[in-house]
């Protein structure tokens, strides 16, 4: 029982400790020591109060207890510039000024630790420039709060319980740009991303924004200038004319809320604007002009919604477009006026059933085009002029056939995925003639039969090449891996490659240094070669799994001695047979002997 006792206070004291660190990393004028605090509790504040350092830089507190915290907790470490709080118990009255020891903090981070943001508890942060408050269950913070946090730029609250902007006093933070509220329970906006022009207050009314036009826009800067805004994954159903003032906007973030329609109004006013993400709503309509003038606009994502129509114009400079998992076709996609500026296009699980010559022939620069689960056949020229295109995906469609000239145009393709689709058989080849570029080539999961090499000959830069889950009984992998010098890795499994060629595969892939992959979980029951099932019961190579062989041994053994068995009763038998019919006849005698 002492020694249980000694080994538990003993693991107390290696839990309790503040250490230090010399930090070698950071730039020439944050050289010194990262302190680390573990597992304090008020009873042991001297740890960190009485640690001998200078040239502190950084202090990080974890799994620590501390009630009614005074600002002394931290006078031996008033230099730091960063501070992180984790994983812990920190409370103290609302009137004490707990950091105001910290006036150096340029970085304070307070993680998984309830706390209470009051008037007080940022006093004198006045070097502050960044603050994260993740999971500290705040629903509100006092007015006044941020007075001190004259150099803020970035705002981050994050998984916490705020749902109305106006309980968060925005306008002290003057020299904010970046502001994440993501993971919060927000439904209203409020008129909080306005603030008032002071010297222009006379047309203010109740703290309001003044009507929107072009005039007052001009006439009535906001006094937040935010560069990017996250406010995903919260409640919000109408966006109004929230950013209307926030001129300066150049990543606005809305994935994840219940959006059901964008308005014109909501981003006129964003000149700037580069990347804005709308995914993951509800949106089912897009006014037309929502986009105009947005001359910078380079990212766009609207998927997972349930658009099924767009005519969106003058996406003049964008660059990357998502409009996967919506309701979409292709004439709707097209309807879209887009500069040659595109170069990345998602179309994934829509409604594209078929593609006409030249469906995209104006995307000239496009370098990635995705097509996934759509319901599509491939005609031939319907990728005609992309020149540019790199990589194409085609997966989990319904094509059945390749048309012979589909890739006549695609040069410079380094990776071309058609798995998971119908194709029984490749009987044009030239399909593949124009690839000379392709690196990656992608039919598992299809129905294929064969592979000739003549399909792949042109393929000379081909370095991966997965035929899995097919039906090929047969392949000219010697002359295929002969002339495909950089070939490297292939992928052969789940086919009907009977056991002695997927043998005779696997030996010629060893010799070349060729990887290829097998099954992550062997049914022992079934035949395999190196890992790999095989069509057949015939056993060509000792990579054979032995459990099949083993079983038949023991097959043979369990016969052998039945077969003994049965040979042992029936001379047993015989035996006994035999000794009776002798009695009765020595009998017989007897009876023959007393008549006579």
């Amino acid at each position: 029982m002492k020694t249980i006792l000694l080994l538990t206070i003993i693991g107390i004291i290696e839990a309790l400790h503040c250490d230090k660190e010399y930090n070698q990393i950071e730039s020439f004028y944050e050289r010194g020591y990262d302190i680390t605090c573990q597992g304090l509790t008020n009873n042991f504040t001297h740890l960190l109060q009485e640690l001998e350092v200078t040239n502190e830089i950084s202090l990080k507190m974890e799994n620590c207890n501390l009630t009614e915290v005074s600002p002394n907790l931290f006078h031996n470490v008033e230099h730091i510039k960063h501070f992180y709080l984790e994983n812990s118990t920190f409370s103290y009255k609302k009137s004490e000024s707990v950091f105001k020891l910290l006036e150096n903090l340029e970085d304070l981070k307070i993680i998984s630790t309830k706390f209470e943001v009051t008037k007080n508890s940022l006093s004198n942060l006045k070097r502050l420039k960044e603050l994260t408050l993740v999971k500290n269950e705040l629903s509100f913070i006092e007015k006044g709060a941020f007075n001190d946090l004259k150099s803020l730029k970035e705002l981050h609250i994050t998984e916490n319980h705020l749902k109305d902007l106006n309980n968060v006093p925005l306008c002290e933070l003057k020299m904010l740009t970046t502001l994440n509220f993501s993971k919060n329970e927000i439904q209203d906006l409020g008129h909080n991303l306005y603030c008032q022009n002071i010297q222009r207050n006379s047309l203010i009314i109740n703290n309001k924004p003044p009507p929107l036009n072009s005039s007052t826009i001009i006439s009535f800067p906001s006094s937040l200038d935010l560069y990017e805004i996250d406010l995903s994954h919260n409640n919000i159903k109408d966006l109004s004319t929230s950013f209307a003032f926030l001129k300066s906007l150049r990543i606005v973030k809305l994935q994840g809320n219940k959006l059901n329609r964008l308005n014109n109004s909501h981003f006129t006013f964003l000149e700037y604007l580069e990347n804005l993400r709308v995914d993951n709503n509800a949106l089912t309509f897009i006014e037309g002009n929502v986009f105009k003038d947005k001359q910078f606009l380079e990212l766009l994502d609207l998927s997972n919604n349930e658009l099924f129509f767009l005519n969106m114009k003058d996406l003049k400079s964008v660059k990357y477009l998502n409009l996967a998992n919506n309701r979409l076709q292709i004439d709707s996609i097209l309807s879209i006026n887009i500069n040659n500026t595109l170069e990345i296009l998602i179309l994934d699980n829509n409604n594209v059933t078929e593609m006409k010559p030249n469906t995209f022939k104006k995307y000239l620069n496009l370098k990635t085009l995705r097509l996934s689960g759509n319901k599509m056949e491939l005609s031939s020229f319907c990728l005609n002029g992309l020149f540019s295109l790199r990589k194409l995906y085609i997966i989990n469609n319904s094509i059945k056939k390749i048309p012979k000239e589909v890739f006549k145009d695609l040069h410079n393709l380094t990776l071309l995925d058609l798995s998971q689709n119908n194709l029984t058989i490749l009987d044009h080849n030239e399909t593949f003639s124009s690839l000379r570029q392709l690196e990656v080539l992608n039919l598992s999961r299809n129905s294929l039969t064969s592979l000739s090499y003549a399909l792949v000959e042109p393929l000379k830069n081909l370095v991966v090449l997965d035929i899995s889950y097919n039906k090929l009984r047969d392949i000219d992998y010697d002359v295929i891996l002969t002339n495909l010098p950089l070939l490297s890795i292939l992928d052969i499994k789940f086919n009907m490659l009977s056991c002695e060629l997927l043998s005779k595969i696997i030996k010629y892939l060893q010799t070349r240094g060729v990887t290829y992959t097998v099954q992550d979980k062997i049914d022992l029951d079934k035949v395999n070669v190196g890992g790999i099932y095989c069509n057949n019961e015939k056993v060509t190579n000792k990579a054979v799994s032995e459990p099949i062989s083993q079983k038949s041994v023991m097959f043979n053994v369990t016969l052998g001695l039945i077969v003994v068995l049965i040979l042992v009763i029936l001379c047993i038998v015989i035996f006994k047979v035999h000794v009776y019919l002798k009695r009765r006849k020595y009998r017989a005698d007897e009876f023959e002997l007393i008549d006579e």
